[in-house]
């Protein structure tokens, strides 16, 4: 799975916000990011779910990782694994938005040249993963039509 334009351009942002110290603006390019790669995700999935299509010709991020989840899960071998990658998609959602929400304080570990550099890591481990869970479903289904 292939990042879209944009959720590449806030990956490069997020490395260049940190580069030049600026941690929250790499914390919150990193949300976005993950936003867009679960909108490519979902794409990818369209065809498994008309609700999931639904959701994605909408426009609530929510919706469509539910959906996603759902899809995902159908696959045994990936029920944990969507529950890790919705865990960390959350993180990263709670810190696109911290500016908007007064109540984060917990989020401030994220926004040092350590915890920035450990979330970085982090998200590239997460969209290997996310990458990975869609390709495993697609096999599952394409070995289930099969059969």
């Amino acid at each position: 799975m292939q990042l879209d334009p944009r959720a590449r351009r806030c990956v490069v942002e997020a490395l260049a916000a940190y580069c030049q110290g600026l941690f929250l603006g790499c914390a919150s390019m990193l949300g976005a990011a993950s936003e867009g790669a679960w909108y490519v995700a979902g794409e990818q999935l369209r065809h498994l779910d008309a609700r999931l299509a639904r959701a994605l010709d909408g426009d609530n991020i929510v919706t469509v990782m539910n959906r996603i989840s759902e899809v995902l899960r159908q696959t045994r071998t990936l029920r944990i694994t969507v529950d890790e990658l919705r865990a960390q998609a959350a993180l990263l959602r709670q810190l696109r938005n911290y500016g908007v929400h007064p109540r984060s304080d917990h989020l401030e570990r994220y926004f040092t040249d350590s915890g920035a550099a450990i979330l970085l890591m982090e998200t590239h481990t997460y969209l290997g993963r996310l990458t990975d869970a869609v390709s495993t479903c697609l096999t599952d289904h394409d070995e289930s039509a099969e059969e």
